[in-house]
């Protein structure tokens, strides 16, 4: 249900930024694509994830997917770029 209610927020980014861009904004890659490459970057299994948020964002004038997510105490962070697949920012933290 959580992943249900993130893809439809997603959509309804996309729609909105369409419409007030006046032009069509489309991924190349997919919301599932852009979190397996998260997640072979960190070197875990979906399986081993909670706190799941993967948001289709622009940032500095392109389309991004932020994705965050939890392993145990460590906290990952990931922007990938939605039309290459590119790992653009990555970060983890260890908490506490």
């Amino acid at each position: 249900m959580k992943r249900f209610f993130a893809l439809f927020l997603s959509l309804i980014f996309v729609l909105t930024l369409c419409a007030c861009s006046g032009s069509t904004v489309t991924p190349e890659i997919t919301q599932e694509q852009a979190l397996e490459i998260a997640l072979q970057t960190a070197g875990v299994n979906a399986s081993e994830i909670s706190g799941l948020q993967n948001v289709l964002d622009t940032e500095d004038g392109r389309l991004v997917y932020e994705i965050d997510f939890r392993v145990g105490i460590t906290e990952y962070s990931f922007d990938v770029n939605a039309k290459t697949g590119e790992i653009i920012d990555a970060d983890r933290d260890i908490t506490d």
